[in-house]
């Protein structure tokens, strides 16, 4: 996936040029919120946050807990929290059709569930706060 300098800024300046979970300022990369083994290999601003590598490896092929996201401002969880409703439907339909076998057991289906079913909680939660009309 190549991203243009342009738009790994845009990233980059989300979180003051940190690591959206750990803070760091070191090496840098723009990753997808929505992993790319989903076959969601979208760069839309809205699907990326800046990671260093040290996250980036341990996340793995693994979904982001919201909470760990400690350095991205509301504005831009709620970004996220907006494109993953508009596929949530398609990523259920697609992990329990395919998942284990696309990701080669590399990934905790059921941990990716869980993390999924936190994302729609906290979108119940956050209901009248997030504008949904972006969608």
């Amino acid at each position: 996936m190549v991203i243009g300098s342009h738009k790994r800024m845009i990233v980059y300046n989300k979180t003051g040029k940190r690591c959206a979970i750990c803070g760091s300022k070191n090496n840098l990369t723009c990753v997808c919120f929505i992993p790319e083994w989903t076959r969601i290999v979208s760069t839309d601003l809205d699907n990326l946050i800046p990671l260093c590598d040290d996250c980036r490896i341990k996340r793995g092929k693994n979904f982001i807990e919201i909470g760990s996201l400690r350095y991205l401002d509301d504005l831009y969880i709620e970004q996220l929290l907006r494109y993953y409703k508009s596929i949530s439907l398609y990523l259920y339909k697609y992990i329990r059709l395919y998942g284990v076998q696309r990701t080669n057991g590399l990934v905790d289906i059921d941990r990716v569930l869980l993390t999924m079913q936190s994302y729609d909680d906290l979108i119940k939660e956050k209901e009248d706060e997030i504008k949904w009309e972006d969608l």
